[in-house]
């Protein structure tokens, strides 16, 4: 279940590139911030990750309760972007067969 939920995070950063209102962005914090102690929390029943140490990062920068505002939407395109790909590596890294050595 986190995994698809990680998958829904990623299209929402996605989705979040393009004019929203300011609700979408405010939904988005709290879903990201969400999703992201889910992950941290699911990581340290088994042991501290580097997965903890990212979704930490990701929980500072899109923490709702006291937000980083970059202001410009050109700073956050490229967060949201990265975001979205570390949220799309790790719900699909489980699911995906693994590289056979040569």
């Amino acid at each position: 279940m986190i995994r698809i939920i990680g998958i829904l995070c990623a299209i929402l950063l996605c989705i979040s590139l393009a004019h929203m209102p300011s609700g979408y962005y405010t939904f988005l914090r709290i879903f990201v911030s969400m999703e992201s102690v889910l992950i941290i929390i699911d990581e340290a029943n088994h042991k501290l990750t580097f997965w903890s140490i990212v979704f930490a990062i990701i929980l500072i920068t899109f923490n709702p309760i006291a937000p980083i505002f970059l202001l410009k939407k050109a700073i956050w395109a490229p967060v949201d972007l990265i975001s979205a790909g570390i949220f799309l590596h790790y719900s699909l890294k489980g699911f995906l067969p693994p590289k056979e050595k040569d």
